[in-house]
């Protein structure tokens, strides 16, 4: 994301800090309060402060208190806040209201959770999936020999994830290597116990590096997760995406996956991988057959498998769909890279309009000019409603030149008094910009009231790094 717009990664943690990686700005607030002892649901009040300014806000777990107070703040400052449920959460507000209408928009990681969480006829909840970095996740150098067949589990060891099934499906002469961390350690204990005397390997700790290492040394990959756990209670949710798959996938693996929540996304059957049965460790143990004795079909699937997720499952291909739900790709695919800015430039308060008879001159309606910018500007605001429909309308132009057409309709209402409003522009390094800003009462042609704005920008050091606050100056068109 950062390649394409300024963005901020802003976390918890024990104690404070700040750095800059490849363009991202990454904040960590500390140290963090756990609500109510909760080590999944921190906060901390300097949120607000690295919230504000942010056109776009994106959570990544709803019903959480930090959460819910992003959205309330959006709301107050005019920020889109976008969230996204990875199935976590806390002690929240959401436990004594929906917060769900609290947001712009719910990003889902597939249609399984869409649906499970309710979502499924809501106009703001869209799937955007995962991604996976297919430079680093790809097919290794080299062909591994067909003996011994192994196989490959990546994931964490809790029951859900089906890892008995697995251990159990293993046939004879087959490696299995199981790659995450217990946490359920009665579980580990089991599984190391259904293990004893088979060439089964556990490796609870493995860092990045290596993680891709066993990926290429494996056959096939296998994610056997299930609805009903070995005590006999069932989880609803045991999967909202499959994240290894995409990964398995990526380096050119053919895969192994239940048919339960998201999985069938994922995996084409037959094409780019095999779908079985849950809770059945004969039918996962015949399609582990099968890929052990059609070394073609095995070759074939991973070939499809890793056209898949460079077609769909790329981080890039998911930015492109967040980008476009967020309402900034059409905006930023118009505009050369390097002068792109979604900088904040000023921010008014106070601005009466009900009540301004109309001006002399529309500014909405100017001729074609040659130095109008190569871009077009965002309005937000909050507004005190009442009864007069009314439309915003706004164009950029530089010193000099006459304002743009058309000018650009952001938002139709029913208000009379603004009580913020805030110019964001996508260019940079102007020493100078011009505004017009109009409020069309509806069934006029002409605007009720018009606004000017001349804005002095300082100089910019380093474009697209850093907001500058201008100078504002401000009349009131002749009426």
């Amino acid at each position: 994301m950062s390649s394409a717009v300024p963005t901020r990664l802003v976390a918890f943690g024990t104690t404070s800090a700040s750095r800059k990686e490849h363009g991202l700005e990454i904040s960590v607030l500390g140290p963090a309060r756990r609500i109510r002892g909760q080590s999944t649901n921190p906060f901390h009040w300097s949120m607000f402060k690295a919230l504000a300014g942010a056109e776009i806000v994106q959570c990544h777990q709803q019903h959480v208190l930090a959460t819910s107070l992003a959205a309330l703040f959006g709301r107050c400052t005019g920020s889109k806040v976008f969230v996204s449920d990875l199935g976590g959460g806390g002690w929240d507000l959401s436990a004594y209201v929906s917060t769900d209408t609290w947001f712009r928009g719910h990003l889902h990681l597939s249609q399984f959770s869409r649906e499970v969480f309710g979502h499924a006829r809501r106009t703001n909840a869209h799937v955007i999936y995962g991604g996976v970095d297919a430079d680093r996740f790809s097919p290794g150098p080299a062909r591994i020999p067909p003996r011994p067949f192994k196989v490959l589990f990546v994931g964490r060891l809790v029951p859900h994830k089906g890892i008995h099934d697995l251990i159990e499906a293993l046939p004879q002469g087959m490696e299995l290597a199981i790659v995450g961390k217990p946490y359920h350690q009665a579980y580990a204990r089991s599984l190391e116990t259904l293990a004893h005397g088979k060439p089964v390997r556990f490796f609870h700790e493995c860092p990045d590096e290596a993680l891709v290492s066993h990926y290429r040394a494996a056959h096939c990959l296998v994610l056997p997760s299930v609805h009903r756990l070995p005590d006999g209670t069932e989880t609803a949710i045991p999967e909202l995406l499959g994240q290894t798959l995409l990964e398995g996938m990526a380096c050119g693996l053919p895969v192994v996956a239940t048919r339960v929540a998201s999985l069938p996304e994922i995996v084409t059957h037959e094409i780019t991988g095999l779908l079985t049965e849950p809770n059945q460790p004969p039918s996962l143990r015949h399609a582990l057959e099968r890929l052990r004795d059609e070394p073609e079909l095995r070759e074939t699937m991973g070939i499809h498998g890793r056209q898949e997720i460079l077609r769909r499952f790329q981080w890039k291909a998911v930015m492109d769909r967040c980008l476009t739900l967020y309402g900034l790709r059409q905006t930023l695919s118009s505009i050369p890279r390097s002068s792109r800015a979604m900088t904040e430039l000023l921010f008014l308060s106070g601005l009466r309009v009900g009540g301004m008879g109309p001006a002399r001159k529309p500014l909405d309606a100017p001729g074609p000019s040659s130095g109008a910018l190569p871009c077009s500007a965002s309005l937000s605001w909050s507004t005190f409603w009442d009864k007069e429909p009314c439309n915003i309308r706004g164009c950029w132009s530089t010193p000099g030149s006459s304002f743009g057409q058309p000018p650009h309709v952001e938002k139709s209402g029913v208000f009379r008094t603004v009580r913020a409003l805030r110019l964001v522009s996508d260019t940079a390094a102007l020493p100078k910009l011009r505004m017009a800003v109009s409020f069309v009462p509806a069934g006029r042609s002409s605007p009720g009231s018009a606004l000017s704005v001349a804005v002095n920008l300082p100089s910019w050091t380093r474009i697209g790094t850093r907001n500058h606050a201008g100078r504002a100056a401000f009349h009131r068109s002749p009426s």
